[in-house]
Order: C-alpha cells, then sequence, then structure tokens
C-alpha cells in the first residue's frame, strides 16, 4: 500500500509532467515555501489530495496571500489524479476564502466534492467548480497582473 506522502509526490509529479506537455517551461517559485510553478506566464500553486469518496486541501493563508500576489496566479486542485484537476484564478479563491473553514492557524480546510463542488461554511452550502474541471488553457492565458 502507498503511503500518502508518496501519494502526493506522485500525483504532484503526474501534475507538472502534464504541464510540461502543454509546453513551455516550468520552475519552482523557490521563494515561496508551497509547491508553486512558474509555468510560462502563469504563476500555479499545485495542491493534491487523494481519491477518498472527496478531496480534501490543506492551505495556509499566507501561502495563498503569497501565491495572489504574483502576476497571473493559480490555484490547481489535483483531485486524486492529473485527469481530474481544479485549475481557477487565485483572485476567485481568495474571494471563497471568508467562507471556507478554517483552524485558527489560518489553515483553510478546503474540501472539494465528488462532483466538483467546494464545500463552503453552512449546511448544504456548495460552490460549483465544472467551469474549472481540467481548464487547462488558463495557465497559459496571457498575463495578467495581480489584483
Amino acid at each position: 500500500m502507498m503511503t500518502h506522502s508518496k501519494l502526493a509526490d506522485e500525483l504532484l509529479g503526474d501534475f507538472l509532467h502534464h504541464v510540461r506537455a502543454l509546453g513551455g517551461d516550468v520552475e519552482p517559485v523557490k521563494v515561496l515555501r508551497s509547491n508553486t510553478y512558474k509555468v510560462g506566464n502563469s504563476h500555479v500553486l499545485a495542491r493534491v489530495a487523494a481519491d477518498t469518496g472527496k478531496y480534501f486541501f490543506g492551505l495556509n493563508y499566507i501561502n495563498a496571500e503569497e501565491v495572489a500576489n504574483l502576476d497571473n496566479s493559480f490555484v490547481a486542485f489535483v483531485c486524486g489524479d492529473v485527469g481530474s484537476s481544479v485549475i481557477m484564478p487565485m483572485s476567485d479563491l481568495m474571494k471563497l476564502l471568508p467562507q471556507i473553514s478554517h483552524d485558527r492557524n489560518g489553515e483553510f480546510k478546503i474540501n472539494i466534492t465528488k462532483d466538483f463542488k467546494l464545500a463552503l461554511k453552512g449546511r448544504g452550502n456548495r460552490e460549483p467548480l465544472n467551469d474549472f474541471l481540467n481548464n487547462w488553457d488558463l495557465i497559459k492565458s496571457p498575463a495578467r497582473t495581480a489584483g
């Protein structure tokens, strides 16, 4: 049986392989302590989760804010495999963060359901993410400045 850490490493490797296949250079953003990469004109924070019936991602607010301050920034949530990746502008996620549960350390508890809906605070409150599912073209879009 594969450990959680090995599975996460494998999913991240699959994501990076897929992004490289889209064309262009992929370089880690070394100043950030997160899995953030410069992909062409874009900056992408990659988060991965195993398929356990839903997908859980922890996201530290400071990491999210640092990436959001980069030009043309996105978050990619790899949901079980690279073929089920939610790719959304970081600015869209930042608008939703106040509606997402977090702990006292500023770690957001991001839950994405099997039908690709983001769980928000409040019973049954969900944000559909279907428009962002496997939307790799977003990463290849022309550069936009942060803000």
